[in-house]
């Protein structure tokens, strides 16, 4: 019996590596073939973890582990910021960007080489504080954790300089989200340590400042009836800019968002900050202020358009009265 791939099948289709079914297909897991062609189909998007999770109905460590085959094999480029397969979407793209936390230091992303089984034993007999971070982190997390777990956690305390409490601090907030992956308690952990959150007093206050942001996104997609906007890092931290820096109301943010919808016809947040970067400059902060400001370049725009036209008839009058006072001509009707 043969088999071919219907007609209709091709409609919607994108390209996968040869190489996957060449050398790979025998050896990966499908597990990890479904986390490879998930990845794959979405290279144009923007997503986290979590969302390749409930694409391929996997826990995110799940996830993590199948992808990190991929990684090695060199198939798939490591990146801890959003999208594991592509530098950065052009829908996003902008020379406008969200500024930079200034006092924010640049660290490196875990090492791939983690401590040995006998190096986190050791550890644990030195130092009574990890020995109760693993304690914690198993009643926090509601499960046992393995070497793999206690090696990051050793790894996150060493390696970004983060006390035992605040670390315990980001395993309680991952979990309370439906998020206790290890891939996302390290980028927060990557996170704080380059904020130097490293006090409990300067986590308390970080928590808040994520408890306002992710409220802020909340209340910004109740605005919309249908078809609010996907969740992204980026998208929050321009959402935040918008609010904070530039001091518009969500309101005025709903409108940009339409106005991006309407002139582009998609979504692109690049695009709604250049239009609320522009009436930040014109002083423009209330939908009073943007009816007036449109209102007024109607009425400049509509008074040139008089001008031209009462140019152009003063010229055609001249015309014919310089015409009437010439003399006249006799033309014969022909016929």
């Amino acid at each position: 019996m043969k088999y071919n791939i219907a007609p209709s099948a091709w409609a919607n289709a994108f390209a996968v590596p040869s190489q996957v079914v060449d050398k790979h297909i025998k050896i990966a897991s499908g597990q990890q073939l479904k986390v490879f062609l998930w990845l794959v189909r979405h290279s144009a998007d923007e997503f986290d973890i979590d969302e390749i999770a409930n694409g391929v109905g996997m826990s995110a460590g799940e996830v993590h582990d199948n992808m990190q085959y991929w990684v090695e094999k060199g198939l798939v480029a490591k990146d801890d910021v959003v999208n594991p397969a592509k530098e950065k979407p052009k829908e996003e793209e902008s020379k406008i960007e969200p500024e930079e936390d200034p006092q924010k230091a640049q660290l490196l992303s875990l090492p791939d080489i983690t401590p040995t089984h006998e190096q986190v034993a050791t550890r644990v007999i030195e130092s009574p504080e990890l020995k109760y971070l693993y304690i914690e982190a198993q009643a926090k997390l509601g499960k046992t954790i393995g070497y793999d777990t206690q090696a990051k956690l050793l790894m996150i305390h060493d390696h970004y300089g983060l006390p035992v409490e605040v670390i315990l601090t980001i395993i309680e907030y991952a979990a309370s989200k439906g998020k206790a992956s290890m891939a996302y308690i390290s980028k927060i952990s990557k996170d704080w340590g380059e904020r130097e959150i490293d006090t409990l007093e300067k986590a308390d206050e970080q928590l808040k400042k994520l408890c306002n942001d992710e409220k802020r996104w909340k209340d910004f997609c109740a605005m919309f009836s249908v078809d609010p906007p996907k969740h992204t890092t980026k998208r929050s931290e321009y959402l935040k800019k918008w609010n904070e820096q530039l001091g518009f109301p969500l309101e005025m943010i709903y409108i940009a968002y339409e106005e991006t919808l309407n002139n582009i016809d998609k979504v692109n947040f690049s695009y709604t900050d250049s239009i609320l970067q522009n009436w930040s400059t014109q002083k423009i902060k209330t939908p009073v202020d943007l009816a007036g400001a449109k209102n007024e370049r109607s009425k400049q725009f509509t008074g040139k358009k008089q001008s031209v036209a009462s140019e152009g008839a003063s010229y055609d009058l001249e015309k014919f009265r310089e015409k009437a006072r010439g003399p006249l001509e006799y033309k014969r009707r022909n016929g």
